[in-house]
């Protein structure tokens, strides 16, 4: 094996330095030797593509990185890694797999559960998809719910299961007698539990406002599928029914 000459300025003239001194080049010396790959000159590569060893020797990929490269023991730090942003979840997903859901206005995580039947993507956080209408508008007293002048409801982006919270304030102009005002959520796909979304208040005095809080989840829902707020007060009281400052908020619970 060739012996890999150190030039005479390395070593320094005390004799016990220079024998600690020597005794270090020559180690270095004889592992550069042993090492089968120095100077072995690495291959070129093409813009936008990265070196990896592939049957022991160094090789150029082209393309990205993909999951594949990368060891299912590696511990890599979540802010070096681009999550899956889109409307749409990542195609053949694996347990664990997260995705993020970008809204107008907000973000929705999820994270794949395979156990699940139907309903695969759980979400893990995010704020809430909003509907809102602050104006003041009237509704007309029945037996029935029905809208203000301005319907208002949200709609689901995709099927599965939400929960939905919704609030207004509500009071009768002009009102004549005593009676019952509420204000219920209205689902177009799927079944609402927690049959708590609708709240009655008793009115004694005219103009005086309430406001109104509730909540349901929507299970079932189809994708485009709708949640509305809808009022009800009977006849009897007199006057004009308004409602004002109405809110519908829904976060998703698990989706497809």
């Amino acid at each position: 094996m060739a012996q890999t000459e150190f030039p005479e300025r390395a070593r320094i003239d005390n004799a016990n330095g220079h024998l600690v001194v020597q005794r270090n080049l020559d180690f270095l010396r004889d592992a550069v030797d042993q090492k089968p790959n120095v100077g072995v000159p690495v291959p070129l590569g093409a813009n936008g593509s990265f070196l990896r060893i592939a049957g022991g020797a160094q090789v150029w990929q082209a393309g990205n990185i993909v999951d594949a490269d990368i060891s299912a023991s590696a511990a890599i730090e979540g802010n070096k890694l681009g999550w899956h942003v889109s409307t749409t979840p990542p195609g053949s997903p694996v347990a664990g797999m997260l995705w993020i859901y970008p809204g107008s206005g907000f973000y929705w995580l999820f994270v794949y559960d395979n156990s699940e039947a139907t309903y695969k993507w759980k979400c893990i956080g995010g704020a809430p998809m909003r509907a809102g209408r602050a104006t003041d508008e009237t509704f007309t007293e029945g037996a029935t719910y029905v809208n203000a002048g301005s319907a208002l409801a949200a709609t689901f982006p995709r099927a599965g299961d939400y929960f939905c919270e919704h609030t207004c304030d509500a009071y009768i102009s002009g009102q004549t007698a005593a009676g019952p005002i509420a204000a219920k959520l209205t689902i177009s796909n799927g079944a609402l539990e927690i049959n708590d979304s609708t709240i009655t208040q008793e009115w004694t005095s005219s103009g005086a406002g309430i406001t109104l809080v509730s909540h349901g989840v929507n299970t079932g829902t189809i994708a485009g599928g709708t949640v509305t707020q809808q009022y009800i007060a009977g006849t009897a009281l007199g006057g004009t029914a308004h409602v004002r400052w109405r809110n519908i908020a829904v976060w998703p619970i698990r989706v497809i």
